[in-house]
């Protein structure tokens, strides 16, 4: 008769344990749909959030407070204008074999729902830069600014232009 009892609870043991793993289990997978969905939401901005315009208007603000603070230039006001927009950067895997490479985007999941591996966004280039500011007449001023713009933004200075106010 003991025996019976020992099974008896032996059995009441393992299937609330079979339970309770299961409920663990779906907890598990509800918690790593939430997390996906978050993480994606908060690993960055969307593609279709990002905006040419308010990229070209930090530009202009850090060009104008960039010229603002070299010696002989002051008030100055810059418009940025760019080449395209975003551009999204996917992962690939690159296997070399005899004489020729091949480059493949990498992928996650599969059938419908495989998608490549997003790993950034490239910012938009910059066309061109016009700026006009009180000193950006005289030569060795005008020199200055399109020198450090060019550096600093990695701009061609062809594609500066100053202008006295």
């Amino acid at each position: 008769m003991q025996k019976n009892t020992t099974n008896g609870i032996f059995g009441k043991r393992a299937v609330t344990a079979a339970i309770l793993c299961a409920l663990v289990g779906v907890l598990l997978i509800f918690m790593s749909n939430c997390r996906d969905d978050n993480s994606e939401k908060s690993s960055g901005v969307g593609f279709e959030a990002l905006d040419p315009e308010a990229y070209a208007r930090e530009i202009e603000e850090k060009v104008e407070e960039l010229c603002n603070k070299i010696d002989g230039v002051g008030s100055a006001y810059a418009v940025v204008t760019l080449e395209g927009g975003y551009r999204a950067i996917y992962a690939t895997d690159s296997q070399a074999g005899g004489s020729a490479s091949k480059k493949q985007t990498v992928t996650l999941g599969s059938g419908s729902g495989e998608r490549a591996l997003l790993i950034g966004y490239e910012n938009p280039k910059i066309a061109g830069i016009g700026i006009v500011c009180s000193g950006g007449d005289d030569p060795l001023c005008r020199e200055n600014v399109i020198s450090v713009v060019s550096s600093a933004f990695d701009v061609s200075t062809n594609k500066i232009f100053v202008t006295g106010s």
